[in-house]
């Protein structure tokens, strides 16, 4: 865990980090890799007949719900520098600082991971179709949602795009924070949630593609953050009924989500209570807080973007070779055992080399002193030979 924690620990701008995030991170990871070993086995793999009537293929088949448990993450994260200036007089946030360390922070890996993805696909064609190129340039400018579907660079990339409409919202949804009256300021962000899952749930249940879809998830973040600074950050207490919370919540999200009962309104009320859990519960916060699973939490940026990518290959081979019986469940937990590592693995690589370094708060500015002294001291030896 120290190799871990030297090579492939998040770098944080901020003094304040919160190993519980990380593990929520991995909590919302590990789902979506799943969901994606599931349907490419369910679709591809030599049982994909008997896959739609295994009960496995459909519960595995719910972890695409981990980008929500995400969202959650984001408006936690986005809102707690704006809150703690609102709630405790903090140094106000920059907004030029803001936009900058969100662009120098997400956009180079978000770019590199597309040009990667296109030049694969390219290889992998022999050719150029128009319509990845102009595909391309939609992902990079998130706009591919806005035309109602998928990238066909990087489909995961959507949930990105929604996102970036947060993070553009973001300091206008956190001057809620100025209303000094605690009750009343969660009671409207309590009251928003609940509003906007009943709209979505009883109104309008059609897709909008945009983040009022989701931005009742992100809200949930909102008043976690309110929570945690006014009244959980300087107590020390765990009452394991929050375990017991947390085990419930838990287990009656995935039950939410198998029914399919009134889900936009209820699961980010679930969610809430299972990540309130997280945070003042004895159990789940020693569970994760787990350096493991807080270091693989951490790159789930990385993993999420690369994850479809590194699954390709290695599971047409895995898929072809490694059969176990002729039971679909049996074989996909097989796959899953196999396959999960290995993309932990190289996305470990891929984040030490491709998102780690541009995590340095101030590292454009550290850029340009190698470029420029590199190339003083090139011109020196140019003018020591001549």
């Amino acid at each position: 865990m120290r190799f871990n924690a030297a090579m492939f620990s998040r770098i944080t701008s901020s003094t304040r980090y919160l190993p519980i995030i990380d593990g929520l991170r991995f909590m919302a990871i590990a789902p979506v890799v799943l969901y994606h070993i599931n349907q490419f086995y369910g679709f591809n793999g030599p049982l994909s007949n008997s896959a739609r009537t295994d009960p496995l293929f459909h519960l595995l088949n719910l972890g695409n719900f981990g980008v929500r448990l995400f969202f959650v993450i984001s408006g936690f994260i986005l809102s707690l520098p704006f809150a703690e200036h609102y709630l405790r007089g903090a140094k106000q946030v920059s907004l030029k600082q803001y936009f900058i360390r969100r662009l120098t922070r997400l956009e180079p890996p978000y770019i590199i991971s597309l040009l990667i993805y296109f030049g694969v696909r390219w290889l992998a064609q022999g050719s150029l179709h128009a319509s990845s190129i102009s595909d391309l340039f939609l992902s990079l400018f998130y706009s591919t949602f806005a035309f109602h579907k998928l990238s066909t660079i990087n489909y995961v990339t959507w949930s990105l795009e929604i996102e970036v409409q947060f993070y553009i919202f973001a300091p206008l949804l956190c001057t809620l924070f100025a209303v000094k009256s605690k009750i009343f300021r969660r009671f409207i962000l309590a009251g928003t949630v609940l509003i906007l899952g009943a709209f979505k749930t009883f109104v309008f249940n059609q897709p909008l593609w945009c983040l009022l879809d989701f931005l009742h998830y992100f809200v949930v973040g909102l008043l976690l953050c309110d929570l945690y600074l006014v009244s959980w950050e300087k107590t020390s207490r765990r009452p394991l009924v929050w375990d017991v919370v947390g085990l419930c919540s838990w287990a009656l999200l995935v039950a939410d989500l198998v029914c399919d009962f009134w889900v936009p309104m209820i699961t980010p009320v679930l969610i809430f209570t299972a990540y309130c859990s997280a945070m003042r519960g004895r159990l789940w916060n020693k569970l994760l807080t787990i350096p493991l699973l807080v270091t693989i939490g951490g790159m789930c940026y990385t993993i999420y973007l690369y994850h479809v990518l590194l699954l390709a290959a290695p599971a047409t081979a895995t898929f072809a070779c490694i059969r176990v019986g002729s039971a679909y469940w049996l074989n996909v937990i097989v796959q899953c055992i196999i396959l999960c590592p290995l993309v932990f693995a190289c996305s470990a690589i891929l984040f030490a080399a491709l998102e780690r370094p541009f995590m340095v708060p101030n590292w454009p500015q550290l850029f340009c002193q190698q470029i420029t002294a590199k190339t003083l001291l090139w011109r020196r030896k140019k003018d020591v030979i001549s």
